[in-house]
């Protein structure tokens, strides 16, 4: 299957990284908003109270070229990783804390560094949210 995808990973923005236009993300994030206002509105305005999955899977497969599905599966995986890293993060500063404060017998710069280490984490955790 073709392509319209060239990689430069050095980039710092996404359109140039594809390799593609950002008016093409553009028009792509425009087409989405629309797409999912039609599918969660009727013609009246009001809110539709179901749709389903198979719904919105004939609209991709219909409205939606491979690149641009392409596009919306990063995104989708992307948001998987951010959870999976924010998930681990949260359980290694658990896991830190408890080491931190259950071992009593740990010296004192041990503890303080592990303490450090949590805050650290913490702090990192907020700045990337």
């Amino acid at each position: 299957m073709s392509t319209i995808f060239t990689f430069d990973h050095g980039q710092k923005t996404l359109n140039k990284a594809i390799g593609v236009e950002e008016a093409y993300l553009d028009d792509l994030h425009d087409q989405i908003k629309n797409d999912l206002k039609n599918l969660m509105f009727d013609e009246d305005k009001n809110f539709r109270e179901e749709f389903s999955t198979s719904r919105i899977i004939e609209l991709l497969a219909n409205e939606y070229s491979y690149s641009q599905l392409v596009i919306m599966a990063a995104f989708f995986l992307k948001e998987k990783v951010n959870d999976a890293e924010r998930r681990l993060s949260e359980e290694t500063k658990a896991n830190v804390k408890a080491i931190a404060v259950n071992i009593d017998d740990v010296p004192e710069e041990i503890r303080n560094f592990l303490e450090k280490l949590a805050r650290d984490i913490e702090k990192h955790d907020e700045e990337n949210e």
